[in-house]
């Protein structure tokens, strides 16, 4: 059939769907194989071949068909990086785990939808806009998950803020874009800002993001629909943490009182901390002198005799 490739292509398909689950058998079995099998071999070749055919007449099903759990992936990865299918590149870059090339992919292809927003006359290419923005969102979620580096966070953050800044000059100078699609975009915009500093503010210091904000001349005056009511949350959750540190503080004092107090009922003890150093008593590790001051063992050494009354160990 190498002469007549549609047909070639529909007679893989029936193959493959015909001999999906034992394909993925032969698969799992070579995986924990020192050597391929005969059989690994044919499959893998039979599939990268179906892959290039897809690339070539069916680009819908080639994004589709790179979702198998037992495709050899790196090959099917050069497959589409030739025939420049960009949704399934990303795909397979997550897939191998390589998420910050997956959401250079992405980007691009953010930025021509935006482009759409000020010619298309259907919301599809919203849609669509969300979808991608969603992936990208993920990557860097999951980037942040096996990187320290934040730079994916902010090229995202840039890219919002650009859109954003850019449908706002556009309305000014032209009429026609007060319609409904960019209302819409803009306001799709906004919501992925408010999601995308939100899952920031749980990574990143706030500190931090001012302080890129600054660093790339943006004005802060363009982020305040978008930080009020999530500072407003930050700083809720602040006060709930700090809270709860101070009960955590207390309950801490309340048990080392209660441990001192058990080993030692006969001495009034003055602190729970240790009258050397300031910090807390750990149980087991203090001594208690009959005044009733308390020390580690080792801020005391070798001496038997309290250093602020000079009372003997009992």
């Amino acid at each position: 059939l190498n002469g007549n490739p549609k047909v070639q292509l529909e007679y893989l398909s029936l193959l493959l769907k015909h001999k999906e689950e034992y394909i993925e058998k032969v698969y799992r079995e070579e995986s924990v194989s020192a050597q391929s099998s005969n059989e690994a071999k044919l499959y893998k070749a039979i599939l990268l071949l179906n892959m290039r055919l897809l690339c070539e007449y069916k680009k819908e099903q080639a994004i589709e068909f790179v979702k198998k759990k037992y495709l050899p992936f790196k090959e099917c990865l050069q497959i589409c990086k030739e025939y420049n299918l960009s949704m399934a590149i990303a795909y397979l870059y997550k897939r191998t785990g390589e998420y910050a090339k997956a959401f250079e992919v992405y980007m691009p292809m953010l930025k021509r939808c935006a482009e759409q927003f000020f010619n298309s006359t259907t919301t599809k290419i919203i849609a669509e806009y969300e979808a991608i923005y969603k992936n990208a969102l993920k990557l860097c979620i999951k980037n942040a998950l096996v990187s320290n580096n934040n730079t994916l966070w902010f090229i995202l953050l840039e890219h919002l803020h650009y859109i954003s800044q850019d449908i706002s000059k556009r309305r000014e100078k032209e009429d026609y874009l007060s319609g409904a699609l960019v209302s819409e975009a803009s306001a799709l915009i906004n919501e992925c800002m408010r999601k995308l500093l939100n899952e920031m503010l749980d990574r990143i210091s706030l500190e931090s993001i001012i302080e890129e904000i600054t660093k790339n001349c943006w004005q802060l005056a363009d982020f305040n629909q978008i930080f009020e009511p999530l500072l407003n949350s930050y700083l809720h959750q602040g006060k709930l943490l700090a809270t709860a540190q101070q009960l955590l503080r207390c309950l801490s004092k309340r048990l080392i009182d209660t441990i001192i107090s058990c080993k030692s009922k006969a001495t009034a003890v003055i602190s729970s901390l240790c009258t050397a150093c300031q910090t807390s008593i750990i149980a087991g590790n203090y001594c208690i002198f009959p005044c009733g001051h308390v020390f580690h063992r080792h801020c005391i050494e070798s001496t038997k005799r309290c250093s602020v009354c000079s009372e003997a160990l009992g």
